[in-house]
């Protein structure tokens, strides 16, 4: 009698049937949240470089690159399209710099102080 080979079928690095834990979700975010700072609300008074940040910035929200920390890889992890992230960040550099602080202080929030699930804390 012969053994068939046994063969694995991966469901990639962040399979559908689980979602990426909190603490990676928190991490896709805390990157979104500087891109977007840097991009929109650069530091000029205490940052030199502000320039090359905001440039960077730019690059990586139009880069179609997807390795850990890439913008396609952040829309993964944060269940976004792509398409759309990219759209909403060239209109926010539209608004006046009260709504965009705004923006970004909500962004911090939702990241950072946004209070662990039960399931998180046990």
């Amino acid at each position: 009698m012969a053994t068939r080979p046994v063969y694995l079928i991966s469901e990639g690095l962040y399979p559908q049937s689980r979602k990426p834990d909190q603490d990676l979700i928190r991490l896709a975010m805390g990157i979104f949240t500087q891109a977007v700072r840097d991009l929109t609300s650069p530091q000029k008074k205490l940052e030199k470089d502000w320039e090359v940040w905001q440039l960077d910035a730019r690059d990586w929200f139009d880069s179609n690159e997807t390795e850990k920390g890439s913008f396609l890889w952040v829309c993964d992890i944060i269940g976004a399209e792509p398409g759309l992230m990219r759209r909403w960040v060239n209109g926010l550099q539209k608004v006046d710099r009260k709504t965009i602080k705004g923006t970004i202080l909500s962004l911090v929030r939702l990241t950072y102080l946004r209070p662990k699930t039960d399931s998180e804390i046990h």
